[in-house]
Formats: structure tokens, C-alpha cells, sequence
């Protein structure tokens, strides 16, 4: 072992938590006190197999590695634990810190987002030294940059990059902010109300990038329609479900839950078809640059209207055997 490492048992009583752990968030009552439980368990059966790492501080000892391991130990009853004991500075723990739960899924995208800017901006700070920086955390550059765009955006333009978007969908707007930062603050505000999921996102944000300035308010007026869509659709799901509510406290609470769950995954992939459908007008097909792709998206959207059409007259011929099969399943479940 090099001279500067020392391998002892250290009392749990002398150690005291790393000052630069991202997390912030511990949730004593969900899945986090779970595992942190099944690890205590191990550690009863079979001791601690890899030692904390720690450093010398103030006539103890402050944890730069293992916080999890020393907290289950606690749970476990255990009175010290080994440890590897190394002199290192601030900058050093603060790596230690993050590289040992950035591959984790332990940390929020705040926390991470956080832990990663503090780095960057005390040790790094300059595009060039991105690569080292990801070599130094043991991270892939394109995530990397992705967490430094999400915690800049959040800084600089917290109207795009809002608090309650994953760090990948902040990091993608605040790059979108810097051609079509209008139109990145609209995208932004539907992502978060729900109306577009992460992958529409995706698609939306490269039309808006491929299309002329002229037609981007065009293609935002699809998105408002589809958003619109959405967010009816959602309250007309909500009355349902409150008034399935009281038929569930009139019958079988369970045949109901189980109806109405099953319905509502149903309802929802109709809501995204509707939503779906608003985007392609129009506007969507002057996005094409060539004659055939566009004249084949047109045979296809014919396609796709002439089968609804289909389904629509089957079913307008079926409503009146649905209403009578409905009104004496209903019955029968009222009569349990």
C-alpha cells in the first residue's frame, strides 16, 4: 500500500460526513431506507467488504467515500468499520464525492447537476478541459455536457431550462434558446405541463431547428393545438375517473379499480393519437425538402384517415349493443 494510505478500523463516532456529497435528499420512509436496510443486513452477515475511504480531520475522521456503507454499518450496530485513511485536499474529496455516486441512480438531476457545476466551475471552467474532466469522473463527454449545458441553463435562462425538467430536456432547450429562444421558452412550457413527452420533445425542437424562422410560429401553433388536446383530454379522463369513483363506493371496489385502470391506459393512447394527429397539417408537410417523401407522407396520411373512417362507422353501428352490454354489466356489478 503507497506510503500515503493507511488501512485501520475507525470508531463510527470519529467520522463525520463528506461536506461536498452532492445528495441532499434521503427519504427515511421509501426506497431509500429499503436498501439501505438490505445493505445492513449484509453487512450483519458478512461484515463490510470494502473499506470507507476517509481523511484526517480535526482529531477525527471525515468520510470522502462510503457514506452508504457507513450509515448501514450504524443500522448494522456496528461500533467501527475499516477504513482507507488518505491525506487529501478539498478539490480531491469533492471528486471522490461525486465520482462514487455519479454512476449511481442514487442523485436527483438537481443534485447531479449541482455536484457536476461546483466542479467545473472551481477545478475546470474552460471547453478545453471538458475531456479531462470527464476522464477525471469516469464520464462519457456527451453526458457530461449535457449535465454543464442543463446547469448553466438553469442559471442563466430559468424560463427555458425550468426547475421541474429532467436535465436532459433543460440541456436541449437551453441549446434551442440560443437560435429560437422564443420558441424554446413555449416548448419548455408545454414539456412541463405534461402535453409533450420527452421523445416528442426530441422530434418537436429538430422541425423547429430545420424549419425557417418564418415558419417556426407555425410549427408552435401545432404544438398549442396539441397541448390543448391534451390538457381537455386530461379533464374529461378526470371526470371519469371521479365519477367511476362513485360507482366504485356503490359496488365491487376492486372489478371497478381493475375496469378502470385498464380504461384509462386505453383512454390515454387515444389522447396521444388526437395529439398527434394536430401536429400534421399543413405546416408539417411544407417541412419536407423533397417532392416524393412528401407526396408519400400525404398517402399516408390518407391511409391512416380512411381506416378511422373505417372504425368510426363500425362503431357508430356498435353504440347501441355497447349501451345495452354496459347497462347490464353494470347492473351485475351493483348487485355484488
Amino acid at each position: 500500500m503507497p506510503k500515503n494510505l493507511l488501512l485501520r478500523f475507525v470508531p463510527l463516532g470519529k467520522l463525520r460526513k463528506n461536506p461536498f456529497n452532492p445528495r441532499r435528499t434521503f427519504d427515511p420512509s421509501g426506497e431509500d431506507a429499503l436498501r439501505l436496510e438490505d445493505m445492513a443486513q449484509h453487512i450483519k452477515k458478512d461484515g463490510i467488504l470494502l473499506p470507507v475511504v476517509v481523511r484526517p480531520w480535526n482529531g477525527g475522521y471525515q468520510m470522502a467515500a462510503g457514506e452508504r456503507r457507513r450509515m448501514a454499518a450504524e443500522l448494522a450496530g456496528l461500533k467501527q468499520i475499516p477504513a482507507v485513511v488518505r491525506r487529501m485536499d478539498d478539490e480531491t474529496m469533492r471528486r471522490y464525492a461525486v465520482v462514487e455516486n455519479v454512476h449511481r441512480l442514487d442523485l436527483t438531476d438537481r443534485e447531479l447537476e449541482d455536484a457536476i457545476g461546483r466542479i467545473w466551475e472551481q477545478d475546470y471552467e474552460s471547453n478545453e478541459q471538458l475531456s479531462q474532466m470527464a476522464s477525471d469522473l469516469g464520464m462519457n463527454p456527451t453526458r457530461l455536457r449535457r449535465i454543464l449545458m442543463a446547469y448553466k441553463g438553469r442559471r442563466e435562462k430559468p424560463s427555458v431550462a425550468r426547475p421541474d425538467l429532467p436535465t436532459r430536456d433543460a440541456a436541449m432547450l437551453t441549446a434551442l434558446a440560443k437560435e429560437a429562444p422564443k420558441e424554446a421558452r413555449q416548448l419548455a412550457e408545454a414539456r412541463a405541463k405534461g402535453a409533450l413527452e420527452s421523445r416528442e420533445l426530441d422530434e418537436t425542437v429538430a422541425i423547429v431547428r430545420a424549419a425557417p424562422k418564418e415558419r417556426r410560429p407555425d410549427i408552435l401553433e401545432q404544438v398549442r393545438r396539441a397541448t390543448k388536446v391534451k390538457v381537455k383530454a386530461r379533464r374529461e379522463l378526470e371526470q371519469t375517473l371521479r365519477e367511476s369513483d362513485r360507482y366504485a363506493r356503490e359496488g365491487p371496489k376492486l372489478e371497478w379499480r381493475r375496469m378502470l385502470s385498464a380504461d384509462e391506459r386505453l383512454f390515454n393512447r387515444v389522447v396521444e393519437l388526437r395529439a398527434g394527429i394536430e401536429k400534421f397539417d399543413m405546416t408539417y408537410l411544407e417541412l419536407f425538402q423533397t417532392l416524393d417523401q412528401r407526396l408519400k407522407a400525404v398517402k399516408i396520411l390518407e391511409a391512416v384517415r380512411d381506416n378511422i373512417d373505417r372504425t368510426l362507422t363500425l362503431a357508430r353501428k356498435a353504440e347501441p349493443r355497447w349501451r345495452k352490454e354496459w347497462t347490464e354489466r353494470r347492473a351485475e356489478l351493483e348487485e355484488a
